[in-house]
């Protein structure tokens, strides 16, 4: 997996975890907070994954390494 696709899916994740983190306790234990987390991770890999079979990657620049 190259450094840009991981930046890409934690980004992903991030937003899509903070929209259900946002309504909770900070203060409070909470069992959800890492369901959400694992499942904000697993959507952002969908994502991607579905933009890869939309749009093959295409590598054009020597730094290139490919998909996952």
């Amino acid at each position: 997996m190259t450094e840009e696709r991981e930046f890409a899916i934690l980004f992903a994740a991030t937003i899509l975890a903070a929209r259900k983190l946002i309504d909770m306790d900070p203060n409070k234990l909470n069992m959800a907070k890492g369901f959400y987390v694992d499942r904000a991770i697993d959507d952002a890999v969908f994502i991607l994954e579905r933009i890869d079979a939309r749009w093959p990657y295409n590598c054009e620049h020597i730094r290139c390494q490919g998909p996952i």
